[in-house]
Order: structure tokens, then sequence, then C-alpha cells
């Protein structure tokens, strides 16, 4: 649903769910949708490492979040996000908020959503650190051979399971 003000989009409560909160939570990137002239429209997760937050929100723009250098990263990749349908990385940008610093890798690609009608652009923000924290879990990856044998193995298991019911009545 998109308001009068064309810099402002209001989106229904719809991702409340359970299920659309631990796949936001644990596979969405931290992220966020930017206008032309960088003015954020949505984000999803924790910003606050990234971004000086206000506390009262009139408009909030890049350029008023985050140092200029910053900021021109962000400008420079929302410039080529909107010239063209490639996905542009930028790799340990450096975040300074305070005496806090943090790297991070940034990917820009333009977003058309069926309700928008201004161009905007997804950023998405890895942090480093969070890189390194995902390296703990490991990912299997399963070929289609695989998954044919798993699934032959777990028909045999479960045929053999109930041949022996059958003999038990």
């Amino acid at each position: 649903m998109k308001s009068n003000n064309t810099n402002q989009i209001i989106f229904p409560e719809d991702l409340t769910d359970p299920f659309s909160e631990y796949l936001l939570v644990n596979y969405a990137p931290i992220s966020l949708f930017l206008t032309e002239s960088l003015d954020i429209l949505y984000t999803n997760g924790n910003l606050e490492e990234f971004l000086k937050i206000p506390k009262a929100i009139a408009r909030m723009n890049i350029y008023k979040m985050m140092d200029r250098k910053t900021a021109l990263v962000f400008e420079d990749g929302v410039r080529l996000a909107l010239s063209s349908q490639d996905i542009h990385e930028y790799e340990e940008v450096l975040f300074r908020k305070g005496e806090q610093e943090i790297k991070a890798n940034l990917s820009f690609q333009q977003a058309s959503l069926e309700k928008v009608d201004n161009p905007i652009v997804l950023v998405a923000i890895k942090p480093l650190s969070a890189v390194a924290k995902k390296v703990n879990k490991k990912v299997s990856k399963v070929s289609r051979e695989d998954l044919i044998n798993h699934r032959i193995q777990y028909l045999e298991n479960t045929l053999v399971e109930k041949e022996q019911q059958m003999q038990l009545l």
C-alpha cells in the first residue's frame, strides 16, 4: 500500500507469524530499501551498529545517519544499482559510530516492487563478524543423486518395518 507522500511507503503488518519472523531473523540479511536520494523506505534487522538512528524521525536519510565517507559508498552503490540490473558488491566497508568501528560487506541491487512507483535499491549489509559466527554451522550440500539414494534407503527401511508389522498380525 502506498501513501500520498512518494517517500513514505506503508506496508501491512502481515509478517508477524513465527515462521516469517524466523526466516527474517535467520536468513534475511540486515537490509534496507533506499530511494535514489538515499532516503530510507524500509529496514530489516538491527541497523543500530551501522547507522545513527535519530530519536525522533521525520525523514531518514543516509547522509544524516553516518559519516560522509561511508555515505559516499552508499551513494555510489545506489547510482550503480539504478543504472543496471547487476548486483554491486562492496567489501569491508568501514562504519564508524562514536568510538565503535565495524566492517561489513554491502550489496546493492535495483528492486522492482509491484506497489512502488519510484526506483528503489535494496542494500544488504553483511557484518564481517556475523560471517565468522555463521561458520560454526555446518552446511551440507546434497546432490540429486544423494537425494535419490536417501529416498530409496528410506523407502526400503519403511518397507522392512511394514513387513515386520504384517508378520506380527
